[in-house]
């Protein structure tokens, strides 16, 4: 294919969208309602009754989404829709302007956002409408693939969380009448923050896990750790060991005690001054099962209680860590959960690489449509 590039100016009406608040929405609207983030609700009418790009004007700033009935862009979003004399296909428009960080459009006033006519100059290649509805076929295939893989991912974990409700039940109302106890009474070692050094200190040593390290209850990805230099002192007190568990200790409210339980590690690593370290008596409640409980909301609850604030960002000592009440279910149902675990985890492994490979596929294709070689 080779094509021209044009103006989307010149391809499309860019509209700004229509204020419609809230409590003026009607929830059970046959429209959806979009704001510079994606849907944001219903409502009985639209402001667009056809096919449209919305894009992210404030907020958002050049967050797409494609409205294939149309409905009721807000304000903080322009809308696209394709002038009557033009031969462009919406979905190939869509698929081309993905591959484009919008976002680098924005214009920084008291309040950041997108301007109209910097939109407006952005260019596509315009290949003939047959040869955009063509391309525009193959990338909807490869990003269903896509989507269909995230989607088996996501069911998983949906799964283990109804796996681990049916076992143990509501922690809040705890109908099975577990034994609840202070954490501080099942730990061996800990709670003990971790270590601060200086920036100039990074680059080269020892890896150190740091709080964008993990998620979800896993550390991710140990050999892209950071690495610090550090005496054989500063090593040897603050090496972790595989079953320790971390607790993130200051951080915004909305992720403040998230965790991660530490697998076998293959070098000697450190953690982080942000964090903090604890081991846990495994005959009496394994690690990998405290670890999910303290990512339960009934432990948030409790973190949210002894949270202390700050500027920007709230924090738990030692003392908040030990004091945190934890449901303890016989060992055997602990560790059958855990095998349950173990094995979706393998599961998922095979499912975030048919992820990562159906990225990279529709990444490839977007390019290659993109250069004109599709």
């Amino acid at each position: 294919m080779s094509a021209s590039s044009l103006p989307l100016g010149e391809l499309f009406q860019i509209e700004y969208g229509a204020a419609l608040k809230s409590d003026a929405r009607d929830a059970s609207g046959e429209w959806e309602v979009f704001g510079s983030a994606g849907f944001v609700g219903r409502h009985s009418d639209a402001l667009v009754k056809n096919p449209m790009i919305v894009v992210g004007r404030k907020g958002s700033v050049g967050k797409l989404t494609f409205a294939e009935r149309g409905g009721w862009p807000i304000d903080t979003t322009f809308y696209m829709v394709p002038k009557k004399e033009r031969e462009i296909s919406l979905r190939y428009t869509f698929h081309m302007l993905s591959r484009i960080s919008l976002g680098h459009l924005t214009i920084t006033t008291s309040i950041p956002g997108l301007n109209r006519n910097d939109l407006a100059a952005v260019k596509i290649p315009v290949p003939p409408l047959d040869e955009q509805r063509r391309i525009a076929a193959i990338l909807d295939k490869a990003d269903a693939i896509r989507r269909k893989r995230q989607q088996a991912l996501a069911l998983a974990d949906d799964f283990l969380r109804s796996a681990f409700l049916e076992m143990f039940g509501d922690f809040f109302t705890n109908p099975m009448g577990w034994l609840m106890m202070p954490l501080g009474q099942l730990i061996t070692r800990g709670p003990q923050n971790g270590l601060y050094k200086p920036s100039t200190a990074y680059g080269s040593g020892i890896p150190i896990v740091r709080i964008d390290s993990f998620y979800n209850g896993n550390i991710n990805r140990l050999s892209h750790l950071k690495r610090v230099r550090l005496s054989a002192g500063e090593a040897n007190t603050y090496q972790l060991g595989q079953h320790d568990i971390l607790i993130n200790r200051v951080n915004s409210r909305t992720h403040l005690g998230k965790c991660a339980l530490v697998p076998e590690l293959q070098e000697l690593t450190v953690f982080e001054s942000n964090m903090m370290r604890l081991s846990v008596d495994d005959q009496r409640i394994h690690p990998a099962y405290l670890t999910r409980v303290l990512q339960t909301a009934f432990v948030n609850e409790q973190i949210q209680r002894r949270a202390k604030d700050a500027v920007n960002q709230a924090s738990i000592n030692q003392g908040d860590v030990t004091s945190f009440v934890i449901p303890l279910p016989p060992i055997r149902d602990q560790h059958k959960f855990v095998n349950l675990e173990a094995k979706l985890a393998a599961s998922s492994e095979n499912y975030q690489l048919g992820v990562q490979q159906a990225n990279i596929l529709f990444a490839s294709l977007s390019q290659r449509a993109f250069r004109g070689e599709l």
